[in-house]
């Protein structure tokens, strides 16, 4: 579908009389190029920013409409009315525009509808921003947009003529591209920067059964119901709260009355019920979610990989959260991707979270506090950096990790069962080299692969070694950009099936990796 200029402009006097916005947005998935009006467009329903965030504009994404919310970086904030800066709007249209065919420059851009403040006077309602949706448009440059940010709509009655009007509260977080999965009256989304990254101690609760107690995740999206004095409430659980960016939210509704984020469920349900009854009760955040019913406890457990387990060391606290494997004495069997987590004072008193992980051939020893990583270092075995570190030295660096605990072992060791031995011989066998890609891969790389051809390439060149990165640039699409974490999950899987890295030189150096069989 061609799209010139002039079309933008009519798009612009049209959206200013309709009322939605879902059957007239121009896209192509696509991607086709239009010559009209010696400008070069092509339309996209998404794009990606710096930080990783997907902006969609599209009316077909999973049978539904979604229009992103963004915040905008202004370049000259003594013309508008700005929050620190930036302006928020809804993402209509994105695309790109060259002035002359083939590969000339391109200039991304997005075509968007402006967000203003309700109230001059009232900038913020709630320690929100209170935002409408106003009749003002505007293209901007796609590098201009900031981050995602995430709408709160509220609905409420005009005194004066009894109409419902809408507005929205601007809520920042760090959301990524999320599709959520309906399961009942539970929205769940399992991320794994949250729920296996240096925080993921604070993203999962213990089950109340004693018996069978067991972690589960805080899903990201999680929206619960509850009706207290004849009025229903809604709490949900976003990224973020007033205290800290990365650990969990909870945000509480009921019509037109809404929360701060707060860091705990029963503050957030508690202060609405406040705001409406003028009562002071507190009420059981974790009973209100559901945290004590098996059945909705299943559901969050729903497509978990790994459940964590805590083990105590005389005061500390250690939280495993990834298990890995390989035949290393010196790890103790452990291999890459395990991590563990405990909190222990840094920089004086202050509280900080130590993360001890274990990634392809080398130890890694992380230090948290303030919402950044303070300190990071690295050796050949988990003594080794924790001696680096030169911090707990009544414990050795085994134990801190939490290696030499017995369930620890037992865990480590039902995992290597699970992983069929392979060698190149067995390459031709899907079903064997099948079990180690959804091991290492699957879950790290894009979708509809053919990740097997690499192996069945290898095997029929003359020469025994293989560049990787050239490789899988074939594999790959061209506009393909690789993460640090897929670039291991690749090697890790190449070490398992019995390939040999033969790199001369150090991957700071360079990124050229040479594998050999």
């Amino acid at each position: 579908m061609g799209t010139s200029i002039s079309e933008l402009v009519a798009l612009e006097e049209k959206l200013k009389h309709e009322k939605t916005i879902d059957d007239l947005c121009i896209e192509d998935e696509k991607s086709n190029t239009s010559e009209t009006e010696d400008i070069y467009l092509k339309i996209y329903s998404s794009g990606t920013l710096t930080n990783g965030e997907i902006i969609y504009a599209t009316s077909k994404y999973f049978g539904h409409s979604r229009f992103s919310d963004i915040a905008i970086a202004m370049e000259s904030v003594n013309d508008y009315l700005t929050d620190n800066g930036i302006c928020y709007g809804k993402v209509l249209i994105l695309a790109e525009i060259s002035l002359l065919p083939n590969n000339h420059p391109t200039f991304p851009i997005a075509f968007i509808r402006w967000y203003d403040y309700c109230s001059k006077q009232h900038l913020t309602k709630y320690g929100c921003s209170h935002m409408k949706l106003i009749n003002s448009y505007d293209i901007i440059p796609f590098d201009s947009i900031v981050k995602v940010v995430h709408m709160v709509k509220r609905s409420f009655k005009d005194p004066k003529n009894s109409k419902i009007l809408k507005d929205s509260l601007v809520i920042l977080g760090f959301f990524k591209d999320l599709h959520l999965k309906k399961l009942t009256d539970v929205l769940m989304v399992s991320v794994e920067e949250f729920h296996y990254g240096p925080y993921s101690r604070f993203w999962w609760k213990m089950s109340t059964d004693k018996e069978n107690a067991t972690f589960f995740p805080l899903r990201i999206g999680q929206k619960t119901k509850t009706c207290l004095n004849s009025r229903d409430f809604f709490v949900t659980i976003v990224v973020g709260n007033k205290n800290h960016a990365f650990l969990p939210g909870y945000l509480c509704q009921s019509d037109a009355y809404i929360s701060q984020i707060e860091s705990d469920p029963s503050n957030a349900i508690s202060s609405v019920y406040l705001q409406i009854f003028e009562n002071g009760t507190r009420f059981s955040g974790p009973l209100v979610l559901g945290w004590q019913d098996e059945d909705i406890i299943h559901k969050l457990l729903g497509d978990v990989l790994f459940v964590p387990i805590s083990i105590i060391i005389e005061s500390l606290k250690i939280f495993i959260y990834g298990i890995g494997i390989s035949s290393q004495v010196d790890w103790l069997n452990a291999g890459s991707g395990y991590k563990s987590s405990l909190i222990y004072k840094f920089n004086g008193n202050k509280q900080a979270i130590y993360v001890s992980k274990i990634e392809e051939d080398k130890c890694i020893l992380e230090i948290y506090q303030d919402n950044q990583m303070k300190k990071k270092f690295e050796g050949e075995t988990p003594i080794a950096v924790w001696k680096k570190s030169e911090l707990m030295k009544k414990y050795n660096g085994n134990l801190l990790f939490g290696l030499e605990n017995s369930f620890v072992q037992t865990l480590i060791h039902q995992h290597k069962v699970k992983l069929p031995i392979c060698f190149p011989k067995n390459w031709n066998d899907y079903s064997i080299m099948k079990q180690i890609y959804n091991y290492h891969l699957k879950r790290r790389t894009i979708a509809n692969l053919n990740w097997h051809q690499l192996f069945l390439g290898w095997l029929e060149q003359e020469s025994p070694i293989i560049e990787l990165y050239s490789q899988l640039r074939i594999l790959y699409p061209n506009n393909h950009k690789f993460s640090d974490r897929e670039l291991r999950a690749w090697q890790s899987m190449l070490r398992d099936v019995g390939s040999y890295n033969v790199t001369p030189w150090s991957n700071k150096e360079s990124e050229v990796m040479y594998f050999t069989i």
